[in-house]
């Protein structure tokens, strides 16, 4: 069994600011993904999330077995749906696995990026507004923290109608 100390010592962080670099660890880091991937971005860079590379590790990680999911949350959900195409028609295919909500009221304005792996590794900007990122392997506490705020924003967030659509 793995202790807490056996955890720290195998956990890393690093700090990242240069964005080939950023979109390289995202792509790794969901490239690691066996279950779940979790994203929280008030505005989603497409950039960075809508790229073919991206959605096909999305789609790698949606469709590995049933109890895969990723969930998307974003505060603008007109940016989401006119800028990240690719993500939005990957959602629409994938809906059973793939989930895109806007936050709850209580999370509008927040200005942090956060990405989630397996609740064991992540990727966090503190501040859009700052091209620093912070990154995660290993199941430290700081994934761990994000993990809790993340999913608390989840339970308050809501479908968005215009993505999520249902057929007849």
């Amino acid at each position: 069994m793995e202790t807490t100390t056996d955890q720290q010592k195998t956990a890393s962080r690093h700090v990242i600011r240069h964005r080939d670099e950023v979109a390289a660890e995202l792509l790794a880091l969901l490239g690691e993904a066996r279950q779940r991937v979790d994203i929280f971005s008030p505005r989603l860079d497409p950039t960075l999330f809508s790229t073919r590379a991206v959605t096909e590790a999305l789609t790698a990680v949606a469709t590995r077995n049933r109890l895969s999911r990723v969930r998307v949350l974003t505060e603008d959900s007109q940016q989401l749906a006119r800028d990240n195409i690719r993500l939005v028609g990957l959602a629409r295919r994938l809906s059973d696995s793939i989930r895109l909500q806007r936050v709850g009221e209580e999370h509008v304005g927040l200005n942090e990026t956060i990405v989630l792996v397996d609740g064991r590794a992540s990727l966090y900007q503190a501040d859009q507004a700052r091209h620093e990122y912070v990154i995660e392997r290993g199941g430290g506490h700081g994934t761990a923290e994000l993990v809790l705020r993340f999913n608390a924003m989840w339970d308050r967030s809501e479908p968005i109608p215009e993505i999520h659509t249902t057929g007849l």
